[in-house]
């Protein structure tokens, strides 16, 4: 049990490796991250690093202070040519080390001296809970673009472990995420060398835990489940679409070619046109990942609205106007995990909208390009409903999603029993090993 000594500590604590405010998935994982450490320690000073919109992030989370990381440039968009790569990577761990020695030593640093100052201030450094570290998808395509961008992860990861651990002495550990896989000696190295040097590590798949037992880790490993399942929408309101609804959150594997996009969007537009057809449900697409539109990904990838307004086009090119195929747009997480809620049978290809459409106890089906898909249906007993993103097709997605649709009031109950468990048997350990990191001496 917390004392109320401890309860009203004024803690500092420092999330970084937090990614994207526009991503849902990811607003519930820091939200729910936020959540427990002001339930811990009420009178707490949160620091967030992210690479994306700082201005949306604090949109979601007004209370927190925001930084910019110690890697901070993309190649895509020719921040850095690609050929000058290796040399920035350089150039930036060479500026990061000197200036967190400054700030050791009370001199004025010369490099991203706000986010190492306040970093020599937490007490507690704790990297956000998602997939930061990783050399690309198991399942879907990789390119050169997509290893660069997760070098430069694994590059921070390894800047923050080694200042915050060697240079400021802080206790850093992990919220539940997911690891790997590694392909190169580099990210493997980079991998030891950031989870060998932890205080612990938190994954929420088995299949990251023997990623890490294979590089043999020594820091202490917990098994848990992703933070997501621990948000609790405050949103009310209710979908303007009569039942049944099934709802569809669509997006593009990064790496994906022209022609694999175009099969994604195909097998999509026939098995909603066919789910239409068959039970007689409105299809409500609901982006994930969203900046409105524009590209926000370092991979170039159209976000999840632009997917959803293709496929939602191909259909009425295809088949004419379809009565209650709508789009619903949604920036909070509070709006998009409500109306998940609402649903009768979700269909994604992100992860995050299935932990929110579990949590709702809304069957759904997987398309599968990440570890941590497979990790997550093995955890809630549900393997038969998901499908490698490689092996869609028609009949096949068509198929899942009947076997989901016929099965779907076992499969609620289901869920609503995994969740509850995982629910209870996790959050005390998460709250224990939280506790014990921020008030050790």
């Amino acid at each position: 049990m917390q004392s109320e000594k401890e309860r009203t500590l004024k803690k500092k604590v420092f999330i970084t490796q937090a990614c994207d405010a526009g991503n849902k998935g990811d607003q519930g994982i820091l939200k729910s991250q936020i959540a427990l450490i002001r339930k811990l320690f009420p009178n707490s000073e949160i620091y967030v690093a992210t690479w994306w919109s700082k201005e949306l992030l604090k949109r979601v989370e007004p209370e927190i202070r925001v930084f910019s990381p110690l890697v901070d440039f993309k190649v895509r968009e020719k921040e850095v040519p690609l050929i000058l790569y290796p040399q920035t990577l350089v150039i930036t761990f060479f500026l990061s080390l000197v200036s967190a020695l400054s700030v050791k030593f009370n001199i004025r640093p010369i490099y991203r001296g706000d986010y190492l100052i306040a970093l020599n201030d937490v007490d507690v450094v704790i990297s956000s809970g998602h997939q930061p570290f990783v050399e690309g998808s198991m399942y879907g395509p990789r390119t050169i673009f997509s290893m660069v961008a997760n070098d430069m992860v694994l590059l921070w990861g390894a800047l923050d472990v080694f200042i915050a651990k060697k240079i400021f002495s802080k206790r850093f550990a992990t919220f539940p995420q997911s690891v790997g896989p590694f392909f190169t000696l580099v990210g493997r190295f980079f991998a030891r060398f950031i989870f060998g040097n932890l205080d612990a590590v938190c994954v929420r798949e088995d299949i990251s835990k023997t990623t890490l037992t294979q590089l043999n880790i020594k820091t202490p490993i917990y098994s848990l489940n992703d933070m997501a399942f621990f948000f609790e929408p405050t949103d009310q309101r209710q979908v303007a679409l009569r039942r049944p609804i099934v709802g569809v959150s669509p997006c593009y594997v990064d790496g994906m070619t022209k022609e694999e996009k175009a099969h994604y969007v195909s097998v999509l537009v026939e098995t909603l046109q066919k789910v239409h057809e068959k039970y007689g449900a409105n299809i409500l697409f609901l982006p994930s990942q969203t900046t409105k539109g524009k590209s926000m990904s370092v991979f170039g990838n159209e976000d999840d609205l632009e997917v959803s307004r293709t496929i939602q086009k191909s259909m009425i090119t295809r088949f004419g106007k379809v009565d209650g195929a709508q789009i619903l747009f949604t920036e909070s997480v509070d709006m998009f995990a409500n109306a998940i809620s609402q649903l009768d049978m979700l269909i994604a290809t992100r992860m995050h909208p299935t932990i929110f459409a579990a949590g709702s106890a809304v069957p759904f089906v997987e398309i599968i390009y990440e570890h941590k898909q497979i990790g997550l249906l093995k955890t809630l007993s549900l393997l038969e409903v998901g499908i490698n993103v490689n092996d869609i097709s028609f009949e096949k997605l068509f198929e899942k999603s009947d076997l989901v649709w016929n099965h779907r009031i076992e499969i609620r109950n289901c869920l609503k029993e995994k969740v509850a468990f995982l629910r209870s048997r996790n959050l005390p350990v998460l709250e224990n090993l939280v506790r014990s990191l921020v008030t050790a001496d």
